[in-house]
C-alpha cells in the first residue's frame, strides 16, 4: 500500500490505484496538529504500507510545514510497523529554499526521504521512483541529527509538561497491578503522549526504560490515624486523582478532590471558592486529615514575581490560620529551590517535585521520586496528630483555669501556662518543628511536668507541708478537705503507701525507685524519707486520686515518666537504657490528662 496524502479539497482529483488517497482528520477546537497526525498514523497501525507521498504542508497554513512535522511523527512513532518506509515530499520550491525557511526541513536530508519539485516531476515519475527505490535501514542515532523538536505544542508551560510526564513515567512502575488500571488508562489517553516532544524525549533520552515484569513497584504508605486525604491540584483530571487513589489504596481512607477548576474564573474567585471548600472540610471532619496541594492552581501564578502570592501559598496560609497543626504536602512541577524555602517559611515541611523530562532521570531515580513522595505523605500522616493537639490546647487556652477568679496566684498561673508564648504555646511550637527529635520531646516532657507541678502547687487545689509540719491536705471541688498526711506526734502518718521497684527501661546498675503505690483507708506509718522527689510523687498521687479520681494505671504512668524526666530529659544520669526513647504519645498523654484537670477546675 502506497499512501498519497493530500489536502481535503484535493481529494477530488483522480489518480490510478497505485496510490491510496487520504487526508488529515478534520480539526476541531481541541485537536492540535500533533494529535491529528497521531490519529492518522494510528488508523494505519497494522497496515502493510510501503511508502508515503506527501506535500510540504498538509494544512492550509503553508508556512507551518505540517508535512515535514508529519514525517517527524512517522519516524518517532516507533511502534508503527511502517515507521521507516520511504517518504516522498513534493512541492514547488527548490530544496535549498526550503532549508532556509524552516528547521523542520532538515529531515529532507535524512535516510529514506526524497524531495521532488512537482513543477519538474510528475506523479507518474514519483510512482516509478517509489517502485525502484531501495529502502535503507534507518540509523536512529544518525536520524537524531536531522530532527527538529520544539516544546510540546499543546502544553503552554514547563508546569504542564512536567505534570503529564511525571504521571506517565510513574505509572509505568504500576502497570502489572489491577488496582492501577484506571490510572494506566488515563495516562495512555493523555494528549502529551501524542506530541513530538514526548516521542522524541522517550526515544532519545538517556533514561532507562521501565518494563512491566522487572520493575513493578507497589507503594505501601502508612497513614497512621489519618482517615481522609484532600487533594487540590488543577491537573487532577489528567490522572492525578487516580494516581493518589492507587498509591494510597492499601489504606481505608476517604478521598476528597476539588474538581471545580474553571479557567474562566479569576484567581481571586478561585481562592475564595477554595477557602470555602477547605473551611467546610475542616469543620466537618472530626478525625485526622491531610492535604496534598499543588503550588500553582491558576494561570496567573505563572506571571508572578512574588512567591507569597502563589495560589497554593495563599491556600496554605488560610488552612494554617484555621489550625496550624494541619499537615500539608506540596506536590508541584516547580523545581525551584526558592519555592521550597517559601513553603518552609509558611510552615509546610513536606514538599515534593514532580519529575520532568528535562531532568533525564534514570529508572532508579524515577522510583526514588515516587518513594520520596510516598515518604512525604507518610510523614505528614504521622504528624497529623498536631491538628487535634492544637485543637485541644486551643480549647484549654480559651477556657483558662478558673477564668476571672481575681486570684493573683491563679492569674499568674494563667499567664505562664495559657498566655502568649506561654508553656502550652511553647509545647505546640516545639512539636511543630520536629516531633521526632529526641531533644524536642524531652523538653516538651519537662514543660508538661512544669505545668502539672505548677497546677498542683495552687493553694486552691492542695496544701502540702510534709517537710515542715508533716501535713498534706487535698481540697475537693465540693469543699471537702482530705487529710493525706498527718503528724500527730513525731511520727509521720500517711494514707499513701509507696511501692518501690524497677522500670523495664532502667539499667542494671540503677537503684530501685518509687514505681507504684497503694491508697489506704487509714493512716499508717510513713516509712519513706521526705525528700523533694518523694514529696512531689505523693502530691501527684494525692491530688489525682482524691480530687480527680484518676485511674491508678494513669498515675503509675505519670510516675514512670517522671523518672525518665529526672534521669534523661533534665539530667542524663545513665540510669536509663540508651535504646529507650520517649514517644510523642507520652506528650499527648499529658494533654489528655490536662483536659480532665482543667475542665473540672473550670467548671467548679
Amino acid at each position: 500500500m502506497n499512501i498519497l496524502i493530500l489536502k481535503k479539497e484535493n481529494l477530488k482529483y483522480e489518480f490510478d490505484d497505485f496510490f491510496q488517497l487520504d487526508c488529515l482528520p478534520p480539526s476541531d477546537f481541541e485537536d492540535h496538529l500533533d494529535l491529528r497526525i497521531h490519529k492518522f498514523l494510528m488508523n494505519y497501525y497494522n497496515d502493510p504500507i510501503q511508502s508515503i507521498t506527501i506535500p510540504l504542508s498538509i494544512t492550509n497554513s503553508y508556512l507551518e510545514f505540517s508535512g515535514l512535522i508529519f514525517a517527524h511523527h512517522l519516524r518517532l512513532t516507533r511502534n508503527l510497523n511502517f515507521c521507516d518506509v520511504p517518504v516522498v515530499f513534493y512541492g514547488v520550491l527548490e530544496l535549498s529554499e526550503i532549508l532556509k525557511l524552516t528547521p523542520y526541513a532538515r529531515i529532507l536530508l535524512s535516510q529514506n526521504v526524497e524531495y521532488v519539485n512537482i513543477e519538474n516531476y510528475s506523479f507518474d515519475k514519483i510512482k516509478l521512483a517509489i517502485n525502484g527505490y531501495k529502502s535503507k535501514s534507518i540509523d536512529l542515532t544518525k536520524l537524531k541529527e536531522f530532527l527538529f523538536i520544539e516544546s510540546s505544542r499543546n502544553l503552554n508551560s514547563h508546569h504542564s509538561i512536567a505534570n503529564e510526564w511525571a504521571l506517565i513515567r510513574y505509572s509505568r512502575f504500576f502497570e502489572t497491578f489491577v488496582e492501577a488500571n484506571d490510572l494506566i488508562e488515563k495516562t495512555q489517553s493523555l494528549n502529551y503522549t501524542k506530541t513530538l516532544h514526548f516521542k522524541f524525549t522517550e526515544l532519545y533520552s538517556e533514561r532507562q526504560k521501565i518494563t512491566q515484569k522487572k520493575h513493578s513497584f507497589m507503594p505501601e504508605i502508612n497513614l497512621f490515624q489519618v482517615t481522609k486525604v484532600v487533594v487540590i491540584d488543577d491537573d487532577f483530571a489528567k490522572g492525578w486523582a487516580e494516581f493518589y487513589k492507587f498509591i494510597l489504596s492499601t489504606n481505608d481512607i476517604k478521598f476528597e478532590f476539588y474538581d471545580v477548576f474553571d479557567k474562566a474564573n479569576s484567581k481571586d474567585d478561585l481562592i475564595s471558592e477554595l477557602k470555602r471548600y477547605t473551611q467546610e472540610i475542616i469543620t466537618n471532619t472530626k478525625s485526622e486529615l491531610i492535604f496534598i496541594i499543588d503550588l500553582r492552581l491558576h494561570e496567573d501564578d505563572f506571571e508572578l514575581t512574588s512567591q507569597n502570592n502563589l495560589s497554593g501559598i495563599l491556600l496554605v496560609d488560610f488552612i494554617k490560620s484555621i489550625n496550624p497543626g494541619i499537615q500539608i504536602v506540596i506536590s508541584t512541577a516547580s523545581n525551584k529551590v526558592w519555592n521550597y524555602r517559601k513553603c518552609l517559611e509558611h510552615n509546610v515541611k513536606y514538599f515534593t517535585v514532580k519529575e520532568s523530562p528535562e531532568t533525564y532521570n534514570t529508572r532508579k531515580e524515577s522510583l526514588q521520586n515516587i518513594q520520596e513522595l510516598c515518604w512525604q505523605i507518610e510523614k505528614a500522616a504521622q504528624n497529623s496528630f498536631l491538628a487535634s493537639l492544637y485543637t485541644k490546647i486551643n480549647e484549654l487556652r480559651k477556657k483558662q483555669f478558673l477564668l476571672g477568679s481575681k486570684n493573683p496566684e491563679i492569674d499568674d498561673f494563667n499567664r505562664i501556662v495559657f498566655g502568649f508564648n506561654g508553656q502550652f504555646s511553647q509545647l505546640f511550637n516545639l512539636l511543630e518543628i520536629d516531633p521526632d527529635k529526641e531533644s524536642i520531646k524531652n523538653y516538651c516532657l519537662i514543660l508538661c511536668f512544669q505545668i502539672l507541678e505548677r497546677f498542683c502547687d495552687l493553694k486552691t487545689i492542695a496544701d502540702f507541708n510534709i517537710r515542715t509540719n508533716g501535713s498534706a491536705k487535698v481540697f475537693l471541688a465540693d469543699g471537702t478537705i482530705i487529710d493525706v498526711i498527718s503528724k500527730p506526734n513525731n511520727d509521720i502518718l500517711s494514707k499513701i503507701r509507696l511501692i518501690r521497684g524497677r522500670f523495664n527501661f532502667q539499667t542494671e546498675s540503677a537503684n530501685f525507685t518509687v514505681k507504684s503505690f497503694e491508697v489506704e483507708n487509714t493512716f499508717s506509718l510513713f516509712s519513706e524519707s521526705t525528700s523533694i522527689d518523694t514529696t512531689a510523687i505523693i502530691k501527684f498521687i494525692s491530688i489525682l486520686t482524691f480530687r480527680y479520681n484518676i485511674e491508678k494505671s494513669v498515675i503509675e504512668k505519670l510516675i514512670e515518666l517522671r523518672y525518665y524526666r529526672s534521669n534523661v530529659a533534665a539530667h542524663l544520669t545513665g540510669n536509663v537504657r540508651a535504646d529507650f526513647k520517649l514517644s510523642v504519645g507520652e506528650i499527648i498523654f499529658f494533654i489528655d490528662l490536662f483536659e480532665i484537670l482543667f475542665n473540672e477546675a473550670h467548671n467548679c
